[in-house]
Parts: C-alpha cells; structure tokens; sequence
C-alpha cells in the first residue's frame, strides 16, 4: 500500500544534505518553500502584533521552512524516517516533524 510521508524542516544546510541523500538512493519527491502561520502573519501588512509594531525584531525568530511529499510503499517509510531523524539530530538540530498519510487510491508513475 502507497503511504505519503510529509515533512516540514526549518530550511537549513542539514535539510538540503538530507534532500541529496534521498535523491541519491533512489527517493523522489517534491519540496516546497513554506512558512509558519506566524511568518505569514507578520509579512501581511495588515496584520497588527499584539504589542506595537515590532515586525521586524518579532520576525527573526520565524524562519521559512521546507516542505518535503513522498509517496512510499509501506515497507520503505521506516528506512526514510532513520535517515531523516539521522539528518535533523532527532528533530533537536533541524526543528521540524513528519507525519505519514495511508493513501486510499494513487494513481501516477513514481
């Protein structure tokens, strides 16, 4: 059965490292550029923070992250996970975190 493996990294060197590494064993996938809700909100110039307007001091500490969709057969998602807890440091290094998704149906060529 076809699972969905998504992703979310800060958008660090060690991500990227971890894309190569995947790609190099035969992984496929897609990225994309992300933010947090947060980040979103503060780059909106209507939005008002709750004390003043400190966008720029507040905005430093929501950086973009990257998105990563992989779609696996069950028995490869395990072997993934390894690499990815490997590449972040278990999540403390690169903060981020997965979750998998059983697909119903899955039509397509990877």
């Amino acid at each position: 059965m076809k699972q969905l493996l998504f992703v979310i990294l800060q958008n660090t060197d060690a991500a990227h490292r971890l894309f190569r590494e995947l790609h190099l064993r035969g992984y496929n996938g897609t990225t994309a550029s992300t933010s947090s809700i947060s980040r979103t909100l503060l780059e909106d110039p209507n939005f008002e923070p709750l004390i003043g307007n400190l966008r720029q001091v507040v905005s430093a500490g929501f950086e973009n992250n990257v998105s990563l969709f992989i779609i696996l057969e069950e028995s490869r998602i395990e072997e993934v996970k390894v690499m990815i807890r490997k590449a972040t440091k278990d999540f403390k290094e690169t903060h981020g975190g997965m979750a998998v998704i059983p697909l119903l149906s899955f039509e397509g060529s990877f």
